[in-house]
């Protein structure tokens, strides 16, 4: 019998040490929940996604589950968003360079990639407008250089009457 009580009593001690240890696990969570929230609401993914990640070890739960593809969501938002500015400035880049040597529709055809992946970039609107003006000019200027040698080869050939129409 003393050996029965003894079982009994380590078998208790054992069961009040578990129940102890879910308590901290959960109260452990619930401490972590609430501050990956904060951390979510301040629009910190990665820390709230950290946080959550330790709350569904510790003690799995539904909302716990959603912060996590919540913040997961976030995170992925972010890292878009990175890329689609690197792809601006790189094209921005690309078309100033392209300018510099006088290329203009391959300056344009860098804005509007610009343009695609930020419709309101007030720079490449404003190089838009300013670069499609400069192509204009340039298509305008080679077309009378055009003209002016088709002349100057009309009357070469004697046909003063055609290169008038130049």
């Amino acid at each position: 019998a003393p050996l029965q009580r003894k079982h009994a009593v380590v078998g208790l001690r054992l069961e009040v040490a578990r129940a102890d240890a879910v308590r901290r696990r959960e109260s452990e969570a619930t401490l972590l929940l609430a501050e990956a929230e904060r951390a979510l609401g301040r629009g910190d993914a990665e820390v709230a996604a950290t946080g959550l990640r330790k709350v569904l070890d510790l003690a799995p739960s539904e909302r716990a589950r959603e912060l996590l593809e919540r913040a997961q969501k976030a995170m992925r938002r972010t890292i878009e968003a990175s890329r689609r500015e690197a792809e601006t400035q790189q094209a921005l880049l690309a078309a100033r360079g392209l300018a510099d040597g006088k290329d203009w529709g391959g300056a344009l055809e860098r804005v509007e990639i610009v343009l695609a992946l930020e419709p309101e970039n007030a720079e490449a609107l404003e190089l838009r407008g300013l670069w499609a003006g400069k192509q204009r000019a340039q298509q305008e200027r080679r077309q009378r250089e055009k003209d002016l040698t088709s002349a100057e080869r009309a009357l070469a050939e004697g046909r003063p009457e055609i290169a008038l129409e130049r």
